[in-house]
């Protein structure tokens, strides 16, 4: 009887393992013929990569960062590296800016950004540290629903996705952010960025 059952049973796993493969490697296969990278809009847990930028910071788990988009409306990433302009302010790497805003002081140094968000600087004028800023995430009902932006790297809400929910990091189901990190998009290994060569 047990023999009967075992080829029934690696059968069925099989299948289960074939399945998530295709589910992953057909959108991956599509984006590499379009020339594109393959970034889920799911949250699938992926790969970080360390960083010596103090302004990289990955989203370790469920949640997208917010912008003021140029037309007055918020725009989603997960996009990791942040920025900061002229005007002292973190933005995105378009420079749109972050959503609540933060500006850092003139004379700040050492920026550190913790798990829940919160930023703060080193102000060697008046050796102290202060807090400057708290970055949210937004979480949406239906993520994979998001419409992509005219802005590139970027997702708008829509009707199917529901409506966005702003959160701590680490909190009400998002993930905590990781200072000095990258989120690395999964790229197909026939994507071009993995054909090219040094001239």
């Amino acid at each position: 009887m047990k023999q009967r059952i075992y080829p029934i049973v690696l059968s069925f796993f099989a299948g289960l393992i074939l399945g998530v493969v295709f589910m992953v490697q057909v959108p991956a296969m599509l984006a590499a013929q379009r020339g594109e990278e393959f970034l889920p809009n799911d949250m699938t847990p992926t790969a970080y990569e360390k960083s010596p930028r103090s302004l990289d910071v990955a989203i370790l788990g469920r949640g997208y960062f917010q912008f003021d988009g140029r037309d007055g409306s918020t725009l989603y990433s997960r996009e990791s590296s942040l920025y900061i302009d002229a005007e002292n302010t973190i933005v995105g790497k378009d420079g749109l800016s972050l959503s609540p805003a933060v500006r850092v002081p003139e004379n700040a140094d050492r920026i550190n950004i913790s798990e829940e968000g919160i930023v703060s600087a080193w102000l060697p004028d008046e050796k102290k540290i202060q807090q400057i800023g708290q970055i949210e995430l937004a979480l949406f009902p239906n993520s994979d629903d998001l419409a992509p932006s005219l802005q590139e790297g970027y997702f708008e809400e829509s009707i199917a996705a529901g409506p966005p929910k702003s959160c701590i990091p680490g909190q009400g189901g998002t993930g905590a952010l990781l200072q000095g990190y990258t989120l690395l998009p999964f790229i197909p290994v026939n994507h071009p960025k993995h054909l090219m060569t040094k001239p």
